[in-house]
């Protein structure tokens, strides 16, 4: 993962802002109201949308202080439930127009449909929550394991999304992505991570980022709050 300073210019110079905007446009309208129930996490997007968001947060000045809330989601984001680091205040999303695919998708999926896609994340949650106790000793607490939004009964799709359509769109956004892997910008590893953790990926470098985060859970596992986490924030 190259610096900002390179990559920016990539995803500007690639007009990878028009690829995404193409690639969203195919996203139903709907109607919503607004209760940001549904922004109670932090999505995964690929590398391009993340860049995306960037530019949307340095155009409008904020992106130092999204960027610190971003990265403290991510650090604490195994021990404490909290909903996404990119609303402001007011309960609005700072970077609506630049949202990635999965806030845009949310809604257009049949309740079937959502409701497998949401299992399948609880499956892994668990399993990953249990790989973490055997090998650190962390104890994901049960409201982060299950914390997924559920579905919304309030949102109305004009036409609905099959799983096959967003599935269809997510392929496309790897082919934006692979510009990147061309030039050697990312790892092969490195795709559709959480829009936090390319965040905290920025900030401190990968190996970093992890063995802070790793930190981080075992004192909250054993004293329920995190020193690593405060001498952080007053560096800030």
């Amino acid at each position: 993962m190259k610096p900002l300073e390179e990559s920016i210019p990539f995803f500007i110079a690639q007009n990878m802002r028009t690829d995404l905007d193409t690639i969203y446009s195919e996203v139903p309208s709907g109607s919503c109201d607004g209760s940001t129930h549904c922004c109670c996490e932090s999505v995964n997007c690929f590398y391009s949308e993340y860049l995306n968001i960037v530019k949307e947060l340095q155009n409008k000045g904020t992106y130092e202080e999204f960027s610190k809330k971003a990265i403290r989601y991510w650090l604490c984001e195994l021990s404490l439930p909290m909903k996404c680091p990119i609303l402001k205040e007011d309960g609005l999303c700072e970077v609506y127009e630049a949202r990635p695919l999965p806030c845009r998708v949310f809604g257009h999926l049949n309740r079937v449909d959502f409701e497998s896609n949401i299992e399948a994340i609880r499956d892994q949650n668990c399993s990953a929550a249990e790989d973490l106790r055997e090998q650190f000793g962390i104890v994901v607490p049960d409201s982060v394991v299950s914390g997924q939004v559920g579905f919304c009964a309030n949102f109305r799709s004009e036409t609905g999304m099959s799983s096959d359509d967003r599935d269809d769109l997510i392929d496309r956004l790897f082919g934006v992505e692979s510009k990147f892997l061309g030039e050697e910008f990312l790892d092969f590893d490195e795709f559709n991570l959480s829009l936090t953790q390319w965040f905290a990926y920025e900030h401190f470098g990968r190996e970093n980022a992890m063995a802070l985060r790793i930190k981080i859970a075992q004192e909250f596992t054993e004293l329920g709050h995190s020193k690593s986490l405060d001498i952080w924030e007053a560096s800030e």
